[in-house]
């Protein structure tokens, strides 16, 4: 008989409260590390290596020019110029865009955290049953009266149309 595979397949993998054998796919030895440790884990390293990268880039350019200089004629510095400039511009292009990638994922966990934040603070119901300000109620405000203004003067004379141009 070979392997099984299809529904024995998936009954297998249920586990014995299901109704099927035992679990035959292997457990993880090692913890899995959690999402927000890894994301900034890729933080890390994105920031690293564009750092890395820039710095090479305009050492590659710091190269190129060397070359370049020694050089005596303008048909001899072309291919520095050209393999130098164009890897060591190629590599910060590179090593920025790293860096800005860095920064975007940065952000985007910070965004998170507060988004989570604020979901937890308006979904908490101890905050109600404290007397603190809920968002669906607006806080109360203070009455204020204001004196009575009486006018000093009832009538307003008109003046004739003709007479207001001239």
């Amino acid at each position: 008989m070979g392997r099984p595979c299809g529904e024995a397949m998936r009954k297998m993998d249920r586990g014995p409260k299901a109704g099927g054998a035992r679990r035959i796919l292997p457990k993880r030895i090692l913890p899995r590390r959690s999402r927000k440790a890894s994301r900034e884990r890729q933080i890390f390293v994105a920031r690293w290596m564009g750092l890395v990268l820039c710095a090479a880039g305009f050492a590659a350019i710091g190269v190129g020019w060397a070359g370049m200089a020694g050089a005596t004629s303008a048909d001899a510095q072309l291919p520095y110029l050209l393999s130098g400039g164009a890897v060591g511009i190629g590599l910060i292009v590179f090593g920025a865009a790293l860096l800005v990638l860095g920064q975007v994922r940065a952000d985007r966990l910070k965004d998170e955290a507060r988004f989570l934040r604020l979901l937890d603070a308006r979904s908490d119901p101890s905050r109600e049953t404290t007397g603190a300000a809920s968002p669906q109620k607006p806080a109360t405000q203070p009455t204020v009266t204001l004196p009575e203004l009486t006018p000093t003067t009832t009538t307003v004379e008109a003046l004739p149309v003709g007479t207001a141009a001239e």
